[in-house]
């Protein structure tokens, strides 16, 4: 992704999919495998285009801004556009996030029914939700040559689940405080 234009896309999923999540954490390669796959469809039919592929780095954070939650998301860093076969780059113009929203909803809730991990009526009662539970959010175009900002998002995407900042230690009580 040296060379091409990136976004950043942070991805979440409702509070009652969390629990899937917390009690078989081998299920958590399932985000990223589900959304880069909803990622790769939306660009490919945009583009006409179904041999080449975007670029996707990801990280999987399991805390929000309380660390004690379990928050389990994606953030991403993605090429905007795909990389042809023959190595050329096919920009994709403003993808839409809702789309790959919906798409991304749809495999995850397929990955969890088919391992038993939901029931179809789970499923019927996130269909009846006014908000979908699911979102991404899709940051501005980062150009290849804005090295700083893509630094930042980088540094974003790993930054600990603790800021050290935020900790306290009081010697008469030995407590730590965050």
């Amino acid at each position: 992704m040296g060379d091409l234009p990136v976004r950043q896309y942070v991805v979440t999923i409702p509070k009652m999919l969390r629990l899937c999540f917390k009690y078989d954490r081998k299920l958590l390669g399932l985000l990223s495998q589900c959304f880069y796959a909803s990622v790769k469809d939306v660009f490919q039919d945009a583009a006409g285009d179904r041999r080449s592929v975007p670029g996707l780095i990801a990280s999987l954070p399991s805390y929000g801004d309380d660390p004690t939650r379990f928050h389990p998301h994606l953030h991403s860093l993605v090429t905007d556009g795909l990389v042809s076969p023959n190595g050329s780059f096919i920009p994709i113009p403003c993808p839409d996030p809702v789309s790959i929203m919906q798409l991304f909803r749809h495999k995850v809730v397929k990955a969890l029914l088919a391992r038993e991990k939901i029931s179809p009526r789970l499923v019927e009662i996130m269909s009846g939700w006014v908000h979908p539970g699911f979102s991404v959010y899709q940051g501005e175009r980062v150009e290849a040559d804005d090295h700083e900002a893509r630094r930042r998002l980088a540094g974003y995407m790993v930054r600990p689940p603790l800021a050290l900042e935020r900790l306290r230690y009081r010697p008469d009580t030995g407590q730590v405080i965050y």
